[in-house]
């Protein structure tokens, strides 16, 4: 049961730990992101990435989307892609951000299993029949040669 004064006092003080440790991660992510932004916008300090990013209405949401995208992830290589489409955003002077916010999206929903299977499909062919694999030129088309064309 959690009635009494102890009880109350380290429901308080686990309430205060979650927080503290939720605003340093917190912090963490968004320097991973601002580091990216700022090395991708080619802006010379934090200071000019912080104008441009709140240069306009369109600005401020996709920071944001980004900033929210990025509570909700531990991966640093998904923290540092986030702050590359920020700071390209930054780059084109806030054009195209309907394809930016598309990639966001995209990019939230990626994990790091999803970016595995991409690195295989886009590889190259094996050379020759490697576990019943064949590339698409040993068979009778001659479309397109991909590694997972089944024999």
């Amino acid at each position: 049961m959690l009635s009494g004064p102890n009880n109350y006092e380290r429901c308080e003080n686990l309430q205060t730990r979650v927080v503290v440790r939720l605003g340093t991660n917190c912090r963490a992510q968004s320097n991973v992101i601002a580091t990216s932004a700022l090395r991708t916008s080619g802006l010379g300090s934090p200071e000019d990435l912080a104008e441009a990013l709140t240069s306009d209405s369109g600005m401020i949401a996709l920071t944001q989307k980004i900033l929210f995208a990025a509570s909700v992830t531990g991966n640093d290589r998904k923290l540092r892609a986030f702050g590359n489409l920020l700071g390209g955003a930054v780059v084109r002077h806030a054009r195209r951000l309907d394809e930016t916010n598309l990639l966001v999206d995209a990019l939230a929903d990626l994990e790091d299993q999803h970016v595995v299977i991409t690195d295989v499909i886009s590889a190259p062919p094996p050379i020759g029949d490697r576990d019943g694999l064949q590339p698409k030129s040993r068979q009778k088309s001659r479309s397109k040669q991909t590694w997972y064309s089944p024999a």
